[in-house]
């Protein structure tokens, strides 16, 4: 008769624990274009810990072409996304400054003749301390800030560019995706849930030479995995794949979930790695495997978690209120989406459950599209809205310009240009924090 454990070996793995990363253990450690990005995107008190990591594991990291490839495309947006935050934080400060010499102007029990004197030297005060406090900002930052990352990148770099898969040739890619339509038909992971991606204007990215279809990006991914598996020189019988990919709820072709609960990787995906290369198959999230890797305590995680929340709260505020609630709304129901989609999507906007990731993929829309505003042009219409900023999702022109004939267009460009963002490979809008 059989064994039971030879013959369903993905049901008897064992629990992943850090004696799994060291050197000696000599498994395969696959990072995805999630955790790369994060390196850039992360406050730097996260970031070193994200660097610190990938460095204590560099023999053993391998980094497939496509994700390699679709980290530079996204990092320059991830930097720009940075810039943009720091002047917001800056205009903000100027323009609370300016309301307080708006207020002292404004001083009613002083008579006119000794007004003037008192007001000229208060704003004499006013003046030196906004020039101090911007001179303060700026300084910090720069250390702080825009050196320290600038650092972290570099280290980032220096870290990976040898651990990187070769190009892929059109011919294969095209197999894959042959292979790929059948799989999604049946439900086959990975990458079935990312169907969507296929009706963006920009569904096929095209790079040296090559072109590809994203929905099939994570498929792509997943096969270049199974063959450095099977070549690879590495005596571990594991292949760690580190990746946020699966922790969005609505996300169900890479991990197995029971209600709230995630088990474990697809048991298809474990499965499958098996047969063709006799791997196990371990995916974690980026956070875990810091704190593996780094040795962190659940406290020292939790701090790492309230960084990252505080900026996501900070970039929430910045992404504005309401209003990008009502832009929203407005995207969602005229979108392409199926009724069950837009009902999940709707509901995750009117009770602010939206993702740092999604925000993001959000203002990268507005980056790309609105590089000239300036937040001053808003300021009459703060009163109006959530304190609307320069990046705020196309002023109030698509929701309340009725009467202009065209806003049909405008639209029609704008819900177009949105799904293309909200439906981007680079896991924009997966995961959730």
């Amino acid at each position: 008769m059989a064994n039971l454990k030879k013959l369903f070996p993905e049901f008897y793995q064992e629990n992943i624990n850090k004696n799994y990363f060291t050197d000696k253990a000599d498994n395969i450690i696959i990072l995805d274009t999630n955790y790369l990005l994060e390196v850039i995107k992360s406050p730097t008190i996260v970031s070193k810990q994200y660097v610190e990591a990938i460095e204590k594991v560099k023999k053993n990291i391998y980094i497939p072409y496509l994700v390699a490839l679709e980290f530079n495309f996204n990092k320059s947006t991830r930097k720009k996304i940075k810039i943009y935050e720091i002047d917001n934080y800056k205009s903000n400060i100027i323009t609370n400054i300016k309301k307080v010499k708006e207020k002292i102007e404004d001083i009613p029990f002083i008579n006119s003749d000794n007004k003037e004197a008192f007001t000229k030297e208060i704003l004499a005060l006013t003046k030196t301390y906004s020039e101090d406090i911007q001179s303060l900002i700026d300084t910090t930052i720069q250390s702080m800030v825009t050196n320290e990352q600038e650092e972290l990148y570099s280290r980032l770099i220096t870290i990976i560019e040898n651990s990187i898969g070769d190009p892929y040739t059109q011919k294969w890619i095209e197999s894959i995706e042959e292979e790929g339509k059948t799989r999604f038909e049946g439900k086959i992971p990975p990458g079935f849930d990312d169907t969507t991606k296929d009706n963006s204007e920009d569904s096929v990215r095209r790079y040296g030479g090559l072109s590809y279809h994203k929905k099939f990006g994570d498929l792509l991914i997943w096969k270049d995995i199974i063959e450095f598996s099977k070549k690879s020189i590495k005596q571990g019988k594991k292949v760690i794949f580190v990746t946020d990919d699966g922790k969005s709820k609505s996300k169900k072709d890479l991990l197995y979930k029971v209600r709230h609960l995630t088990v474990g990787p697809n048991i298809y995906l474990m499965n499958e790695l098996q047969k063709e290369a006799q791997k196990e198959l371990y995916i974690i999230d980026n956070l875990r495997f810091i704190q593996l890797v780094n040795n962190l305590s659940d406290k020292q995680v939790n701090e790492l978690k309230i960084n990252i929340n505080n900026q996501y709260k900070n970039n929430k505020h910045f992404y504005g209120g309401s209003m990008l609630n009502k832009e929203l709304n407005y995207l969602v129901h005229t979108s392409s989406m199926n009724e069950e989609e837009k009902a999940n999507f709707l509901d995750k906007i009117n009770h602010n459950l939206l993702s740092r990731d999604e925000l993001d993929s959000i203002y990268e829309f507005l980056i790309t599209q609105h590089p000239d505003k300036k937040r001053e042009s808003y300021i009459e219409k703060e009163n109006t809205y959530d304190n609307l900023d320069d990046l705020e999702v196309t002023s109030q022109e698509y929701i309340e310009d009725d009467k202009n004939s065209e806003k049909d267009n405008r639209n029609s460009k704008f819900n177009k240009k949105m799904n293309r963002k909200f439906y981007f490979f680079d896991d924009d809008l997966t995961n959730s924090d």
